[in-house]
């Protein structure tokens, strides 16, 4: 990320944080909504700058993506609602645990999010599915009825930094590989995962 979009994204933050503590001190959900969204994709677009640049390292340990879908529709709810998007969460039981970061998974979850939300023009649902595949592997999907992906293309030169591209590349950075994917005629984009070797201790 070239340092000057990085210093003017940096400089967005504080009059956005600002709008947004006026908003819920005014009780205006939308306001508040819009500014958390636009809080949200900054805030991730940094984070992976961080990453790049070697000031925060992985920490990589059993994740579940339970976990990390909860974190991420938790702070995303307030936004779906000032949209009029329903959420709807498809989550298999007793899923393995995954190696990650859980910072990453869960900002790279909420862009994918954003992402869709952002295709989704006149679709009215969002779909979140984890589910196992062969050898307890499993997969993580963002999805919805209503938007086409096939002209959707990821800019292997980063010099793309809308919600989408921000995912591909926090994913990425967690060693996975976001993309396009198809669940019972809804379109989106997904991720695969190994499970973790490592044994959770409880």
């Amino acid at each position: 990320m070239d340092l000057g979009f990085r210093v003017a994204v940096e400089q967005l933050l504080e009059p956005l944080q600002a709008l947004k503590h006026d908003a819920e001190y005014r009780e205006n959900s939308f306001a508040f909504a819009q500014a958390a969204h636009a809080l949200d994709i900054l805030e991730s677009i940094l984070l992976y700058n961080r990453f790049q640049a070697n000031q925060l390292e992985l920490k990589l340990e059993p994740v579940h993506l339970g976990d990390v879908l909860q974190l991420a529709t938790d702070s995303l709810r307030g936004y779906l609602s000032s949209q009029n998007i329903d959420l709807d969460l498809n989550v298999q039981n007793n899923l393995p645990p995954v190696h990650g970061d859980k910072r990453l998974l869960t900002a790279a979850l909420k862009m994918a999010c954003h992402g869709v939300i952002d295709l989704n023009k006149q679709g009215h649902v969002l779909n979140l599915d984890i589910h196992k595949m062969a050898a307890d592997n499993l997969r993580l999907s963002v999805l919805s009825p209503d938007i086409e992906v096939s002209k959707i293309r990821f800019q292997s030169e980063r010099q793309s930094f809308g919600a989408l591209q921000t995912a591909f590349e926090l994913f990425k950075l967690n060693g996975a590989t976001l993309s396009k994917t198809q669940i019972n005629g809804y379109q989106g984009f997904g991720v695969s995962f190994k499970k973790s070797q490592q044994l959770q201790l409880v």
